[in-house]
C-alpha cells in the first residue's frame, strides 16, 4: 500500500532536504507534506511556502479555536488544501466554499472512525458542490489492528464525492 502524503521526519537536521533526497532517489515526482496535529512540523512547512518548489505541496491543519490557518497561508501557491478533524467539520462551511472557488482540496481526518466522518462529509459535500475531498490512508479500513466494520459501506456511500486518482 502506498500512502499519498507524508509528515516530515523531524529527527533529521533538515527534514525538507531529507524528503527531497528520498523522493529523488526513489523516482517520486512530488510529495505532499501534511501538518501534524501537534503542529511541530509547521515551521518547516512555512519554509516550503516561502521557498516554493514544484516538487512539494503542503497542507496545514484547520484549528478554528486559533483562527488558523490564516487566509494568507491558504492563498499561498504551495498550499494544496486544508486538513480538518471530523469534530471541526461543521465549522467549515465558509472555508469549504472558498476551497471550491480556489481549487484547493479538503483532507479530512477520521479521529472517530469512518462512520462518523462519512456523516459529516456527506453533509458538507451536499452543501458545497464541487468540493474536492481527498480521503487519506485508504479511508482508515483498520483501527488498532482491527477491521472497521463500517468501512466498506462508508466508502461506497462516499464514492461519488471523493477525488480518485
Amino acid at each position: 500500500m502506498i500512502d499519498a502524503f507524508t509528515h516530515l521526519d523531524l529527527t533529521c537536521v533538515d527534514p525538507i532536504a531529507d524528503m527531497q533526497t528520498r523522493i529523488t532517489r526513489s523516482g517520486i515526482e512530488g510529495a505532499l507534506a501534511v501538518e501534524t496535529w501537534k503542529g511541530d512540523n509547521f515551521p518547516w512547512l512555512q519554509r516550503i511556502m516561502v521557498e516554493p518548489s514544484p516538487r512539494f505541496r503542503v497542507v496545514p491543519c484547520f484549528r478554528p479555536e486559533q483562527r488558523q490557518p490564516s487566509q494568507n497561508i491558504l492563498q499561498n501557491g504551495a498550499v494544496m488544501g486544508l486538513r480538518v478533524r471530523t469534530a471541526d467539520m461543521h465549522q467549515l462551511q465558509c472555508l469549504a466554499t472558498w476551497l471550491v472557488a480556489s481549487g484547493k482540496w479538503l483532507l479530512p481526518h477520521a479521529e472517530y472512525g469512518i462512520g462518523a466522518l462519512k456523516k459529516e462529509l456527506l453533509v458538507l459535500a451536499k452543501r458545497t458542490p464541487g468540493l474536492q475531498i481527498y480521503l487519506p490512508h485508504l479511508g482508515w479500513p483498520r483501527e488498532d489492528g482491527v477491521d472497521d466494520q463500517e468501512w466498506e459501506a462508508a466508502i461506497s456511500e462516499l464514492h461519488g464525492y471523493l477525488a480518485w486518482w
